[in-house]
């Protein structure tokens, strides 16, 4: 008899933690909610678990859509359901004893142990519990409809949670610091320089312009001021003008030269920034206001116009009329710098600034600079080109620091440091013999097509004519070509198949020739050769050389002139001359046939 009464008793706690658990459940999930939840799930990149929860949101969002209509059904039932237990319990025992059972059971089994659990999933246990919200619905639908009519009216539509910006950040900030959460700090930095970004004005992410590298429009472009350029590591130099009647008047920037313009300058002319940026090239440089907002000026910069910008502002004063002031300049890197919460770091600041990622240091370092001070000159190819005696035959230290820096990059296989160390190459360097020759001298052969050779050369200056292949393929080759690699790698004499002669010229040539037994002396034992793949290697590039013959149209006759890799055309500028020869052009192509 016992049990009989102790089944509804049951029943009813099983429906009341039902109701309970649903109330916070489903309730806890606001529809903006469940749509982020739906759309996250939606995407190709979705992991599995965004994809199911998308799927048990879509089942619960008909349902959290009506939000009064389910928190009527929900909190009708559980109060009813508590209710008829309380009045159970009574019946069955004391009225004391009812109350204090009835209270127990309902705190514990009917809202804490089902509100925990539902807490935690309730996505799932919502989508599994729908058709148990159907019934509950029906069941309350007389007394729950017209209550709910009422709240929507009076209440309004429900909006769901919004955060603000700070929110937003905060809540970036939270999620990051849970263990393992997919947020990283960069990801974190990100999201609130981006949520940060459209406060900001131009006037707080732009550089003073007291701390701008900038050229005088009257300047020459000389040596040392190219490598003031150089220097900086800018792609893009404001130009400015000084009133010429009044030197306190505040100068006036008039444009931008591209650093990419003086590729076509020659130091020696000493031309003018003026004549490039007024006759040739030269840019006008945005003008913005140093309270305008960065988003704007970002819609400059994507606009392609230009990637920097002139910051002004208007100054007042009782002794003259208003006029403009230059007071900064900005670039599309501070912008993307203020989104990414961090510096940029590029090439030119690791090797000129290391370990510098503040742009006050970098300010510091454009003064230094832009002061007139002696130059560093610490480059080994730059210090090379400065230095006035390199046409002499004992090489200066400068120069053999810039073969070094060459040969042990670019044929790391042949000079690397798994052959020899640095000081081992620089000694090598010097030891071996510099041959020049000028105009007077005529044409000397340095290689001669079928004859045996054990040395490797390396034009330092002048040019070199070369001839190679059956139809006897012609190319004129200048500084930094080297002739005769596979001397090293086979370790032996090998038979040229090209001819190599120094044509008589005003400017002279100098060529550095390195014996077979001068490397080997400096490569001691630590030569490891790379065989199989030096043989991989000369089958492709003899495969290439294959086509280059089959392919060209040129005669044996035509004049060294006509392939030049300065006047050849496209199709012409094939520079396979024949095995242990590399040629680097003045452009960016370079071929190496070994």
């Amino acid at each position: 008899m016992l049990l009989i009464e102790l089944i509804p008793v049951i029943l009813l706690i099983c429906l009341s933690a039902s109701f309970s658990g649903l109330t916070l459940g489903l309730m806890g999930l606001d529809q903006m909610g469940l749509r982020m939840v739906i759309e996250s799930g939606s995407q190709p990149d979705a992991t599995p678990s965004e994809s199911a929860d998308a799927k048990y949101a879509k089942k619960i969002f008909p349902f959290r859509s009506r939000g009064n209509l389910l928190l009527c059904t929900l909190l009708l039932g559980n109060v009813a359901v508590n209710s008829l237990l309380s009045i159970l319990m009574a019946d069955m025992t004391s009225g004391l004893t009812g109350f204090i059972i009835s209270a127990f059971s309902i705190t514990i089994f009917g809202e804490i142990v089902p509100q925990a659990i539902c807490s935690r999933h309730p996505l799932k246990i919502g989508a599994f519990a729908i058709p148990l919200v159907y019934i509950f619905t029906f069941a309350t639908y007389v007394f729950a409809w017209p209550i709910s009519q009422i709240l929507d009216r009076v209440l309004g539509e429900e909006i769901g949670t919004v955060y603000s910006r700070n929110q937003l950040k905060r809540l970036v900030m939270m999620y990051s610091r849970i263990k393992d959460s997919e947020f990283q700090e960069v990801e974190t930095n990100i999201v609130s320089g981006a949520l940060d970004f459209s406060k900001k004005s131009v006037g707080s992410c732009m550089t003073p312009i007291k701390d701008t590298f900038m050229l005088d429009i009257e300047e020459k472009l000389t040596f040392e001021i190219i490598y003031k350029i150089f220097q900086m590591g800018h792609s893009r130099v404001p130009v400015y003008e000084r009133h010429p009647h009044n030197e306190h008047e505040p100068i006036q920037v008039v444009g931008l030269l591209f650093v990419k313009e003086l590729i076509l300058v020659d130091p020696e002319d000493d031309l003018p920034v003026r004549n490039i940026c007024h006759h040739w090239f030269g840019t006008d440089i945005p003008v913005v206001f140093e309270d305008c907002m960065t988003t704007n000026l970002m819609q400059v910069f994507k606009s392609g116009r230009s990637h920097m910008a002139l910051v002004k502002r208007v100054v007042e004063s009782d002794d003259c009329d208003p006029y403009y002031e230059s007071v900064g300049i900005i670039t599309l890197e501070d912008l993307i710098e203020e989104i990414l919460g961090d510096e940029i770091e590029d090439e030119m600041d690791a090797v000129h600034m290391p370990g510098s990622r503040s742009r006050r240091d970098k300010s510091a370092h454009a003064r230094i600079i832009a002061g007139g001070g002696e130059l560093p000159l610490d480059h080994p190819l730059l210090v090379y080109l400065h230095d006035k005696n390199r046409m002499e035959c004992t090489l200066p230290q400068s120069e053999v620091d810039a073969i070094t820096m060459f040969l042990s990059g670019k044929h790391q296989h042949t000079f690397g440091v798994s052959v020899m160390s640095a000081e081992d190459l620089s000694r090598l360097i010097r030891s071996s013999h510099v041959l020049r020759l000028s105009e007077e001298d005529g044409e000397h052969a340095i290689y001669t097509a079928g004859s045996t050779t054990s040395c490797c050369t390396l034009v330092l200056d002048g040019h070199v004519k070369v001839r190679a292949g059956q139809d006897g393929f012609e190319s004129i080759c200048g500084p930094w070509t080297i002739f005769g690699l596979r001397v090293f790698e086979t370790q032996s004499e090998i038979k040229a198949d090209w001819s190599a002669t120094v044509e008589p010229e005003s400017s002279g040539c100098r060529l550095l020739q390195i014996d077979l037994a001068n490397f080997l002396a400096h490569a001691g034992g630590k030569r490891r050769l790379q065989n199989s793949a030096s043989v991989g290697k000369k089958g492709a590039l003899r495969k290439a050389w294959s086509l280059v013959k089959s392919n060209s149209q040129l005669s044996p006759a035509e004049t060294p002139d006509s392939m030049s890799p300065l006047t050849a055309s496209p199709q012409r500028r094939h520079t396979g001359v024949g095995e242990g020869l590399t040629t680097t052009f003045p452009s960016s192509l370079q071929v190496s046939i070994e």
